[in-house]
């Protein structure tokens, strides 16, 4: 059975507390971005294992692998993926083409039974919401796009300093994130 949590209602709910405190169980955080220029990024092994969205195919691949990590390991995962929606000024097929790629993602997580969360954007952007308020200011009169491109580079920008080992690209630095905050709760 897959769980299935909303975390925006989630109440805060505290882990058991384990006899022995030096028994720690392993943990593996799948961040999804599940945009056209998306990512997923798999932490808790030595080096964050990224995969740049391409195919449908190729999603399914890597959340299989990501599954046998899981089972190779001995570790638990827990997926934390993007809840994403149209926005106004797209087409009705962008948007059913996006909300259909948003689906075959949580079809392979259903699949490959990983539990996942959603998590908007706000949700874990607010950890970085003193670094973000900047950013709004100092484009407070530019266009959307505008705003959006120096958005994306304080994120990238977050992402390279968390990962200074990593190449992290603006396309995958979201899900850098997602992961780092999914990771860290």
């Amino acid at each position: 059975m897959v769980n299935v949590v909303n975390i925006d209602r989630r109440k805060k709910i505290k882990p058991p507390k384990k006899d022995n405190i030096m028994q720690k169980e392993r943990k593996l955080t799948l961040g999804i971005d599940p945009g056209k220029s998306g990512a997923a990024v798999l932490l808790g092994l030595d080096k964050p294992l990224v995969h740049r969205w391409d195919t449908p195919r190729k999603w399914i691949e890597f959340i299989t692998d990501c599954k046998s990590y899981e089972l190779v390991t001995g570790a638990t995962m827990t997926c934390y993926l993007e809840k994403v929606h149209g926005m106004p000024n797209q087409s009705s097929v962008a948007t059913f083409n996006f909300g259909e790629n948003f689906g075959m993602i949580k079809m392979a997580l259903v699949a490959n039974q990983i539990d996942y969360e959603l998590i908007t954007p706000q949700r874990w952007m607010k950890e970085y919401k003193n670094m973000l308020s900047k950013v709004k200011q100092e484009t407070k009169s530019a266009t959307a796009a505008r705003k959006r491109t120096a958005r994306k580079a304080v994120l990238r920008e977050k992402a390279a300093q968390l990962f200074p080992d990593e190449a992290i690209l603006a396309d995958t630095a979201d899900a850098y994130l997602i992961a780092t905050y999914g990771h860290n709760l």
